[in-house]
């Protein structure tokens, strides 16, 4: 039987929610890492990030972000790009 395996280590960006949570991790967790990276490259932007170390683990920990920020903010993304991280909001 395998144990659960919990970890407190990171970069508060990329964290899952598990992680900040401190649950039980699984290759899931490597997913949503993959998944933030993937949206800096295609935006430029990081999804998560807030004014501090807190308040960025607070966004990771709800998922909370804002898709239209790469607009407000004036960042150019493809619109191949674009498409792509619309599926990704729509189907997280």
């Amino acid at each position: 039987m395998l144990l659960p395996v919990k970890v407190l280590c990171g970069t508060a960006e990329f964290v899952s929610p598990e992680v900040v949570n401190y649950d039980p991790v699984s290759p899931s967790s490597d997913v949503w890492s993959v998944g933030v990276i993937a949206y800096v490259l295609l935006s430029g932007i990081s999804p998560f990030m807030g004014d501090n170390v807190a308040e960025t683990y607070s966004n990771v920990s709800r998922a909370e972000f804002d898709f239209d920020e790469a607009v407000k903010t004036g960042v150019a993304v493809a619109k191949g790009n674009r498409n792509l991280l619309q599926y990704f909001h729509y189907h997280a």
